[in-house]
């Protein structure tokens, strides 16, 4: 990975909605394997772990056939109920594909904040939290691959080409 040597861990907090946007942001097209997903009712947190596309390296891509992924933990705290919605462990999809992390404020002080963890094939998992507290952070190092993650426009641009 000598390529790499300025290549830095992203170690993020997020302790509101718009910081829980931007770890949304690194965090699209992360792979989550269904059995890293873990809420704990005793500590009051939810946890997980992701294979991250690293969008941050992108001036990295101009230069190089390869993109990269690295493995990232992801924390919520202040949990104090989880709900699925078309998601089970018995899933035949095993590894989920997340779009985008979503919070929204609660009405009143005493409702819960509704972070909801939104993935493709209409997944979602919605946290109920007293506060917003996420952590991730990535360890190891990237690792290549020769795949991009794709999205809906680019396949109408890429078939419109095409056609």
């Amino acid at each position: 990975m000598s390529d790499l040597h300025h290549y830095k861990p992203l170690k993020l907090i997020a302790e509101d909605v718009d910081h829980l946007l931007h770890i949304s942001s690194y965090l699209q097209d992360g792979l989550f394997p269904i059995t890293s997903m873990t809420f704990d009712p005793a500590k009051n947190s939810f946890s997980c772990l992701s294979n991250r596309f690293c969008w941050e390296m992108n001036e990295h891509f101009d230069h190089h056939e390869s993109y990269f992924r690295v493995h990232s933990g992801l924390t919520f705290n202040h949990i104090t109920n989880v709900f699925k919605r078309n998601f089970h462990q018995k899933h035949p999809i095993r590894v989920l594909n997340l779009l985008m992390l979503k919070a929204e404020k609660p009405e009143s002080s005493k409702d819960p904040y509704s972070i909801r963890m939104l993935f493709s094939g209409d997944i979602e998992i919605d946290l109920q939290a007293s506060a917003i507290h996420c952590m991730m952070s990535d360890f190891q190092h990237p690792w290549p691959t020769k795949s991009r993650p794709m999205h809906w426009h680019e396949h109408v641009e890429e078939h419109a080409q095409a056609g």
